[in-house]
């Protein structure tokens, strides 16, 4: 059976971050996607909460999981190991674009408390990240 991972942050292509390269090794992309919640900034990384209300959309990148080993690493990276945990994994209902096809893919999901975070209105990272790199 196939499975799926939804990400919103780093390991998205368009950031170009060193993880996604390692990320890509055990994974093939599907194409983009979006989630129900709201993102926050944490520090140069995203959190997403999930929010049922679907007021807000969380903007990413669907890719197919070749490699299950992917989770070895990718659990570590994603601070699901610290106390208390960054992030927790969950299977989630993820929507592709253009057509809005919906499939469940896993998820990190941000486990802290939101209080203090910045709110990304328009729940793109990218969106984020290309402005405040702009030169």
């Amino acid at each position: 059976m196939k499975e799926f991972i939804f990400v919103y942050g780093t390991l998205m292509a368009k950031i170009n971050h060193k993880m996604h390269f390692k990320f890509r090794q055990y994974t093939s992309f599907v194409g983009q996607g979006f989630t129900y919640g709201k993102l926050y900034l944490v520090s140069y990384y995203p959190a997403l909460i999930l929010d049922n209300s679907q007021k807000n959309i969380v903007k990413g990148e669907v890719y197919q999981i070749e490699n299950h080993n992917l989770f070895k690493w990718l659990d570590k990276y994603e601070g699901l190991f610290d106390k208390p945990p960054l992030y927790f994994k969950q299977k989630i209902k993820v929507f592709l674009y253009p057509k809005q096809v919906s499939l469940l893919a896993w998820c990190y999901i941000y486990a802290r408390s939101s209080k203090k975070l910045i709110f990304l209105e328009k729940g793109d990272f990218y969106f984020f990240w290309q402005n405040s790199h702009a030169s």
